[in-house]
């Protein structure tokens, strides 16, 4: 009976991951394209330089950020989902409010001590005097970062993945892109970059709020005594207040790339580099798109120490991540020169072998992107902090060591290997916490269909000249012939045929809705014709 029950909350759980995420894969496929349409607009218009100082300005608001958020939103991604699993909507709301007061506090704090460090972040560290205004200008950005986040995580927390998904990742792109492009139109020139991407967060802070107030209501009012609050706040604490450093040695195991190359080389290297880090990530947006809800339901899971549904959930979720991102990977090692040709320019195509070595990394690091949630599901962020720190002290010693010699390939292999090492830890502190490794057998043969059809891949690339029309052609080809190969395959098992039968349910309803509207649409038109 109780194996029927968990059979039912799988399915119910894998359906809800799924139809969200279809909905979401749209969303950030039209907000990755937005914001490459964005890069490219700054590669392409202001060359490496101008790309590259964007790019530090940027790192260094995300390194204040990380020190003044206390860890206090990672805390709120874990509590707000296990207070409601427990029923405790007034331990919440006291939760969010009181991480409101801290985080306006601590946001503007940062703000005024980067804007008085500004000019030395940018003389004495990046030796680049046109960095200082810009620094001072985004110094602006970090209590809007923190309060944003809040919100955001706010919605996760409540399940409302698809609403956070489009406010967070598709609104602030479109608006970066059309701000960027009246900017440039109005003659603002070099500075068109910075208060584009300034206002944009503005935006983002507006509406995350207002979806906020709107769409999160509370059961009951924050009616908890001393003693109550006393306990959340001390709860939160002791898990977030590791995480203030986690956060940091994040944001460092991030940025130290960009950092050791704008140190050591300048920032139009820091330009190059970043034409291939952002292609590399792409690989990064699945474990993103199948995880958004995945967090959320196995905290409240956890709550209720439903353990056996925790491991078939994380291991149908890996073999997703790994089935999507198997043939984008190869793509991206076999055509690195091209991808960086098309989207950033010839200029750029100096970071192609740097493509080929962080698309390895970033691979490999989403095999256990499921492995690091269930081990924060545990509450064990001392072990993500320690594995953090471990990898961060790698990152610097080899960023050190490898950037003055091999320039920013050296970056690029000191990334790889520190999102490598990260993932043997994951696998390992996974299992030993959860009894749960995120990997299936079908996952081999998975992997044959994708050699079987990169075969297939590099005897057509030996006959056909490689451009922009015959890269489309053949990837599409290389997709279609992948997903057939799956198909036939056997690769996939019970579970992913229920899924795939909820992406089309999930599509013809869409298809429904779109047909309605345009029937109310019809009719509002001949209405008004009629009078």
């Amino acid at each position: 009976m109780l194996e029927e029950t968990n059979k039912k909350l799988l399915n119910k759980s894998l359906k809800g991951i799924v139809k969200s995420s279809v909905i979401i894969f749209f969303i950030l496929l039209a907000s990755n394209i937005v914001t490459y349409i964005y890069r490219l607009i700054i590669a392409r218009y202001y060359g490496p330089e101008g790309y590259g100082l964007f790019s530090l300005a940027v790192m260094v608001v995300g390194i204040f950020t990380a020190i003044f958020s206390l860890g206090l939103t990672d805390g709120l991604s874990r509590f707000i989902p296990l207070y409601n699993g427990e029923k405790k909507s007034s331990k919440v709301k006291y939760l969010i409010n009181y991480s409101l007061k801290i985080l306006i506090i601590t946001g503007l704090t940062g703000g005024i001590i980067m804007f008085f460090s500004s000019e030395l972040i940018a003389n004495k560290i990046f030796h680049e005097n046109n960095l200082t205004d810009i620094l001072k200008l985004f110094s602006l950005l970090v209590p809007i970062t923190l309060l944003i986040n809040i919100f955001v995580v706010s919605l996760v927390s409540f399940e409302k993945v698809v609403l956070q998904s489009f406010i967070y990742n598709l609104v602030p792109n479109i608006s970066r892109v059309i701000l960027i492009t009246t900017f440039i139109i109005l003659g603002f020139n070099f500075w068109a970059i910075f208060h584009s991407y300034f206002w944009s967060l503005f935006v983002l802070l507006l509406l995350s709020f207002i979806f906020y107030k709107r769409t999160i209501k509370f059961d009951s009012k924050d009616n908890l005594n001393y003693n109550g609050r006393k306990l959340v706040r001390s709860e939160m604490f002791n898990y977030s207040m590791p995480l203030i450093l986690f956060a940091l040695v994040i944001k460092t195991n991030t940025w130290i790339d960009s950092f050791a190359i704008g140190y050591f080389l300048n920032a139009t290297e820091v330009g190059f580099y970043n034409s291939a880090l952002p292609i590399a990530t792409l690989l990064l947006l699945t474990p993103q798109i199948f995880l958004q809800l995945f967090v959320p339901l196995i905290n409240k899971e956890f709550a209720k120490k439903n353990n056996h549904l925790i491991k078939q959930m994380g291991q149908q979720v890996g073999k997703w991540i790994y089935a999507v991102n198997l043939p984008i990977f190869i793509l991206f090692f076999i055509f690195p020169e091209a991808i960086i040709n098309i989207l950033f320019g010839s200029e750029y195509i100096v970071a192609a072998n740097s493509l080929r070595i962080l698309s390895f990394g970033a691979f490999i690091y989403t095999l256990a992107s499921s492995s690091e949630k269930l081990v924060l599901m545990a509450g064990k962020s001392r072990i993500t902090l320690l594995n953090i720190v471990i990898t961060s002290v790698i990152g610097i010693i080899l960023n050190i060591l490898l950037v003055p010699r091999l320039g920013i390939d050296g970056a690029a292999i000191s990334t790889a290997s520190i999102w490598i090492i990260l993932s043997i830890f994951l696998f390992v502190e996974g299992y030993y916490y959860t009894k749960i490794i995120p990997l299936r057998r079908k996952m081999i043969r998975i992997t044959a269909m994708g050699f079987i059809s990169l075969g297939l891949l590099l005897l057509l690339r030996s006959f056909i000249k490689i451009n922009i029309l015959s890269l489309i052609v053949l990837s599409l080809t290389f997709f279609l012939v992948y997903c057939i190969l799956l198909l036939i395959s056997g690769s996939l098992d019970k579970n992913d045929w229920m899924v795939i039968k909820a992406i089309k349910g999930k599509a013809f309803g869409m298809r429904r809705s779109l047909k309605i509207l345009t029937k109310k649409l019809n009719y509002l038109n001949f209405s008004k014709e009629k009078q």
